[in-house]
């Protein structure tokens, strides 16, 4: 099999799985996007619970076909008039949506002293807890915190190499994750050299199309762990589903052409 034509067939695996995640999530009431409590995740969930079920599908499948082009156009699929309407609300309703980060801020301008996370601890928590969950899955475990600024884990699913990557901020503490598909590591493209990368800059934000990335913005020291603890588990959930997302797509069985590379 050639890399274009199994890159097509994740693709549309991805978003079709995608798309069962989005409508699972609005039919069981949210239990994931009301973890957060800032950025676009947290604004998207204000801004569905004033919609009637109905609409709220209706805007994720909008959301859903926006990040995953590819395989909208593969399978033939296009935006109705409904979808992109509510879209367009969306977008307008987050200048009016307060989130715990402008709270903060407020709080922070008015004098009160507001204790945000450290990164050192941040870092140090998630590094354990992913240590402590995959650690016996991870190929190069001593290089995974030799980066200043980010995390990187490494494993294996279905002869790919899967990295796993947490960032934690600059100037702001923020906990930030992504996972990365590809034939080989580093995960750079470079025009005509390169690893195949199946897949890129994947996390739940991203695949269900909120966001490019999903992040924990304005942390105290209280919401650490369970911080930690949500990231740790969306990782698992996305762990366990790729073997049945790259099933046939073996990378061992993998021809390279002139597909582009780069992911998503």
């Amino acid at each position: 099999m050639t890399f274009s034509e199994a890159k097509r067939e994740f693709d549309i695996r991805y978003y079709l799985w995608a798309t069962s995640e989005f409508e699972k999530e609005i039919n069981e009431s949210f239990p994931t996007l009301r973890l957060f409590k800032a950025g676009s995740a947290w604004k998207t969930y204000q801004f569905m619970l004033k919609l009637p079920q109905g609409d709220q599908l209706t805007l994720a499948h909008s959301l859903l076909k926006r990040f995953h082009p590819n395989a909208v156009q593969s399978l033939g699929e296009t935006c109705s008039m409904e979808e992109a309407s509510l879209l367009s609300q969306r977008g307008a309703a987050f200048s009016n949506i307060v989130s715990v980060g402008e709270e903060i801020r407020a709080r922070k301008n008015a004098g009160e002293p507001v204790k945000l996370a450290s990164k050192r601890k941040l870092r140090k928590v998630m590094t354990a807890q992913f240590k402590a969950a995959f650690g016996n899955e991870c190929i190069d475990l001593a290089r995974a915190d030799e980066d200043d600024e980010m995390l990187r884990f490494k494993m294996k699913r279905a002869g790919w190499f899967v990295t796993t990557s947490f960032y934690f901020g600059r100037s702001k503490p923020i906990l930030s994750y992504m996972h990365g598909i590809a034939s080989e590591e580093p995960l750079i493209y470079r025009p005509g050299i390169g690893p195949m990368v199946m897949g890129a800059m994947a996390s739940f934000n991203s695949y269900l199309g909120i966001a490019s990335q999903t992040e924990w913005h304005y942390l105290t020291e209280e919401d650490i762990e369970p911080a930690c603890a949500a990231a740790l588990k969306l990782c698992a959930y996305f762990f366990e589903v790729l073997p049945k997302l790259l099933k046939g797509l073996e990378c061992e069985n993998m021809t390279p052409d002139g597909a582009d590379i780069r992911g998503f």
